[in-house]
């Protein structure tokens, strides 16, 4: 499956690969209000903000470093990075956007841009460039992925080959092609890069094969985690398969998770549970508490669980 799969990101890629590298800031990024990031899915305008002294910091230090030497990619990949740590999504999408005419076949690239054209629900283009990310990965050498905000145990857990397949995969759940995010989902599981992405890739996977009627597929999914696995970063995921597991009532586990650590995520999880079960009414009732604007629930509206409950409720209109 993962070859035919690859397949089919190559005729993809090939029709992207036809097309100019340069492009204007009018061809990468849609319009919006002044002070405004993106458009909700409800046509709602998105903006952050003001960012803590500390982002601001970084991000003028990658700039320094950047500015120092522009045609190191290590720079001015941390350079987007921090513009989109400090909600500068948009920013981030410009830096990415050059750095591609100097390096047009670099796939971290395309991995970053897809990422922050998926904060700014720009669906089809971050499916143009995780596609295109998923080509030039093809047979290469995996390898590390420096964390932005690196957990307690200073462990990373990211790949760039398994963020690819995790951003692709989350592109096409957004857009509600489930196959296609399955697909995308288990190619990035069967890297088996650690227990985190192992943990993250199974709990996607899961819902989606779910949404698309496969329960016993599903299942026998999640059985291949542990019980006893160690996780740094993907707690509230592990803690969602012990519900799939049938190890925890849905109620038990809602009513065991501190308020604080019920993130968007999280609640996006139960909000699944409760849909593929047949409380569609709950269900969708949950996805709205999660979508709504950030300053009256603190759910950042660029968190990927905001994100899937925002297209849920789109496309249940």
């Amino acid at each position: 499956m993962r070859g035919v799969f690859k397949g089919v990101i190559f005729v993809a890629y090939l029709s992207l690969a036809s097309c100019a590298n340069k492009e204007t800031v009018d061809e990468i990024l849609p319009i919006v209000p002044d002070g405004v990031q993106a458009i909700s899915l409800f046509d709602a305008p998105l903006s952050m903000p003001t960012p803590a002294e500390q982002l601001v910091i970084n991000r003028e230090a990658a700039k320094l470093d950047h500015d120092r030497d522009p045609e190191n990619i290590d720079f001015l990949i941390w350079y987007g990075r921090k513009h989109a740590y400090a909600g500068d999504y948009r920013s981030a999408i410009e830096i990415f956007s050059k750095g591609m005419e100097l390096f047009p076949d670099e796939p971290r690239l395309y991995r970053h841009r897809c990422h922050r054209y998926l904060t700014i629900r720009e669906f089809e283009r971050a499916l143009n460039d995780c596609k295109k990310g998923a080509m030039l990965i093809e047979d290469g050498i995996d390898s590390i992925e420096p964390d932005g905000a690196p957990n307690p145990a200073n462990i990373p857990i990211y790949t760039r080959h398994s963020t690819i397949w995790y951003h692709l995969g989350l592109a096409y759940y957004f857009t509600h092609d489930f196959e296609n995010a399955h697909k995308a989902f288990q190619t990035g599981k069967d890297l088996h890069v650690n227990s985190d992405m192992d943990v993250s890739f199974t709990h996607w996977n899961y819902m989606t094969l779910r949404r698309l009627g496969r329960v016993a597929d599903a299942q026998a999914n999640v059985e291949t985690i542990p019980a006893d696995i160690v996780v740094y970063e993907s707690q509230p995921y592990l803690a969602l398969l012990a519900l799939y597991k049938g190890e925890i009532s849905v109620d038990e586990l809602w009513e065991n998770t501190n308020s604080e650590d019920r993130s968007s995520a999280f609640t996006y999880g139960i909000a699944n549970w409760y849909l593929y079960n047949g409380d569609d009414e709950r269900a969708y009732q949950m996805m709205n508490d999660i979508a709504q604007p950030q300053e009256f629930t603190g759910y950042g509206w660029g968190a990927f669980g905001f994100i899937a409950a925002e297209a849920d409720l789109k496309n249940n209109q």
